[in-house]
């Protein structure tokens, strides 16, 4: 199997005229974006001559500069290391301490260096040898490197591209940032390896502008994780989108109101919820929102490259929930370290998740909580992700986040800081009862806080880290 690069090549050359990146600023055809990444190559081999392998640290907030880069370093040969475009300085000098690049980008190469690009072949490359870096989210810590091989990220692109079912007529609108493996792998990097059209906003581009692009360009696929999708309900006028066929959403909790509500949206589009990790290059299974077991927290089965297993958790119930193990040709190489090695997986080559999980007779996984999050309240385990679910299907509680509280007597209680929906009617008695329904008494919060916002990583995940302190909209 080769290299992306090999691939997306011979894709180019065919597909020469066809429209591949639109931007509010340029339209790229394939033979545009293919010349603009060999410009991209011939920069990093200046610089880096011919010593191999070495990596090429990216970090902008353009993602057109964060595209050409990737597929210019895969060009060159080299490895691209993609860091989010939010990384405070400090943290993003230590990450390229780790990293050693031979050559960063952080804008787009002036066009005229496209003009004078050559052609030349990239050379062979083993499928486990090291082909793209990311950064995990930091939601339980520091970003940590993640390097995933050649054959991860093509495996993935595959995978989710027949899932998906994408063809040569698809536009991807695309408000991710690419230095997400959601945006870059299951969004960018699928659509180009079929032909189709990737249509580029910056991150944080206001959703009516979004609304109005996905109108005007008549796109046909739309990803991202719920809190995207939950801000552009806030902003739909109520006119769905028919040209939309499939959506999808993963990483992080949503509601069942949620997936009705994007039903609405997209009446024409087939709805799948993603579950996946950046280690695991990021997607693990897909679960059709049609399917019954997804409300029950179903999120499908593994891919069929993926070998898994569920380890036992010390006190956990009888239910059959283990831990999530995950080995196969997608899973990271491992963790960079300082001194150049990895590290991340256990002596048999296994990726332990730190997911809760349970599966049914057909090998479908249902996620319980993170392992690294639950606390215990009077000696008994509470998962927040399970409470978290809870709420979220509380009507009108657009977010949640549950973490624990001390107390004297217990150690702790579960505390829930709630966002209401716009123009909802949330009541503390209310949410407590819909809990009940779903929960054992010691795991319904014992503390409820509306807040305006949940705090977020400079990523953009919600982080119970930095979760707001008391503000006396509560109730005991």
């Amino acid at each position: 199997m080769g290299a992306y690069w090999e691939r997306f090549d011979d894709d180019a050359r065919r597909h020469a005229s066809r429209l591949a990146v639109v931007t509010p600023e340029d339209r790229l055809s394939y033979d545009a974006l293919r010349r603009r990444a060999l410009a991209a190559a011939a920069e990093i081999l200046h610089v880096s001559g011919s010593a191999r392998p070495c990596r090429v640290l990216i970090s902008s907030r353009d993602p057109l500069a964060i595209l050409e880069g990737v597929l210019g370093a895969w060009a060159a040969g080299a490895v691209p290391a993609v860091i989010h475009e939010n990384t405070p300085a400090p943290l993003l000098a230590r990450l390229a301490r780790i990293l050693r690049p031979v050559f960063s980008i952080h804008e787009r190469l002036p066009a005229r260096a496209a003009a004078a690009a050559g052609s030349w072949s990239a050379g062979e490359v083993s499928p486990r040898a090291e082909g793209l870096v990311l950064t995990t989210s930091g939601t339980s810590g520091i970003p940590k490197l993640v390097a995933l091989p050649h054959k991860s990220v093509l495996l993935n692109v595959g995978t989710i591209s027949a899932t998906l079912s994408v063809r040569e007529d698809d536009k991807f609108h695309l408000a991710l940032p690419l230095s997400h493996a959601y945006g870059l792998i299951s969004n960018a990097l699928v659509a180009l390896l079929v032909g189709a059209e990737v249509h580029l906003f910056r991150p944080g581009t206001p959703p009516p502008v979004l609304q109005s692009g996905i109108r005007r360009e008549e796109a046909t696929v739309i990803q991202g994780p719920p809190s995207f999708f939950r801000l552009f309900l806030a902003f739909w006028n109520g006119k769905p989108f028919p040209s939309v066929r499939v959506f999808t959403f993963g990483g992080e909790r949503y509601s069942p109101e949620l997936a009705a509500g994007l039903a609405g949206v997209f009446p024409q589009g087939q709805g799948l919820t993603a579950y996946g990790l950046t280690e695991a290059g990021p997607r693990v299974s897909m679960l059709a929102l049609s399917d019954p077991r997804q409300l029950r927290g179903g999120v499908g089965t593994p891919f069929p490259y993926l070998e898994w297993k569920l380890a036992p958790v010390e006190g956990e119930d009888p239910r059959g929930a283990g831990e999530l193990l995950l080995r196969g040709p997608s899973i990271m190489l491992g963790y960079l370290r300082p001194d150049g090695g990895y590290e991340g997986l256990d002596e048999n080559g296994f990726l332990h998740t730190r997911d809760l999980v349970a599966a049914d007779a057909g090998g479908c996984l249902f996620l319980k909580g993170r392992l690294d999050s639950a606390f215990k309240v009077g000696g008994r385990i509470v998962h927040p992700q399970e409470v978290e679910a809870a709420l979220l299907s509380v009507p009108g509680i657009a977010e949640a986040l549950c973490r624990p509280e001390a107390h004297a007597m217990l150690g702790n209680i579960v505390r829930a800081d709630v966002v209401a929906a716009a123009d909802a009617t949330v009541t503390v008695a209310g949410i407590r009862a819909a809990c009940a329904e779903s929960l054992e008494p010691y795991k319904i919060p014992a503390r409820i806080e509306f807040q305006a916002s949940l705090p977020r990583t400079f990523t953009g995940k919600v982080s119970r880290a930095f979760a707001p302190a008391s503000s006396g909209s509560s109730a005991s």
